[in-house]
């Protein structure tokens, strides 16, 4: 937004609707046909798609792996409450995130 500028009404409702909530993060990122897709609902839920597979489970760091990066966990009473063929949700109080190339 320019400097001085001021958004008429119309504008105004464009943003707010393009607006994430604030208790929600969606990430997207991959190459071409290797899409992850993840969602945080505060900082107690996190779902994502496109895992390959789980290489550390514990109540205290949780490491996914995916087809570009690893995603770590690490936090306080971590659990996985649901795991597909592609996609898990990982529940407890998340300390950090990290992306591992």
């Amino acid at each position: 937004m320019s400097k001085g500028r001021k958004h008429n009404k119309k504008e105004q409702n464009n943003l707010m609707e393009k607006r994430i909530p604030k208790d929600t993060l969606s990430i997207m990122g991959g190459l071409f046909f290797n899409e992850v897709h993840m969602e945080l609902v505060n900082n107690t839920e996190a779902i994502i798609e496109g895992c390959t597979g789980i290489l550390e489970y514990n109540t205290d760091t949780i490491r996914v792996n995916t087809e570009k990066y690893i995603i770590q966990f690490k936090g306080r009473s971590l659990t996985l409450r649901c795991m597909t063929q592609d996609s898990i949700i990982v529940n407890g109080y998340f300390l950090s995130i990290e992306f591992l190339v």
